[in-house]
């Protein structure tokens, strides 16, 4: 691959000499711009990546969210079952299943409580 140097009095060529002398002269505003533009290039790719993970964390929690919903749904249902069937009857087993019923009610309540926790701190994350 065979590379031509530039035509003498290019622009290109203009703009490496006059940037050369400028060094020469001066180079102070020039490495403060190109620092400046570092620094700006680096911030942005900061902040992008401190996006990506806090748009990383926000789907991590959601699908715990969604996990846990699943659970109490599922704990709920199981629930309804129970009481329909202690319902239907009037034994020691049906007394056993009603202590059973209370123990999940009281169950029912501490999720209800971890999953208002849940929403305050994703609420915080907006």
């Amino acid at each position: 691959m065979n590379v031509e140097p530039s035509q003498p009095g290019s622009t290109e060529q203009k703009w490496s000499i006059n940037a050369r002398r400028a060094l020469l002269r001066d180079p102070g505003p020039i490495i403060e711009n190109m620092l400046d533009q570092r620094i700006a290039d680096e911030e942005l790719r900061s902040h992008r990546l401190a996006q990506r993970r806090l748009a990383a964390d926000v789907r991590s929690f959601a699908d715990y969210c969604e996990q846990r919903i699943g659970r109490v749904v599922k704990h709920a249902e199981e629930t309804v079952t129970l009481a329909d069937s202690l319902a239907m009857s009037d034994s020691e087993a049906a007394r056993r299943r009603e202590r059973e019923l209370i123990l999940k009610a009281l169950d029912i309540d501490a999720v209800q409580a971890e999953l208002e926790e849940l929403l305050r701190l994703f609420e915080q994350l907006r």
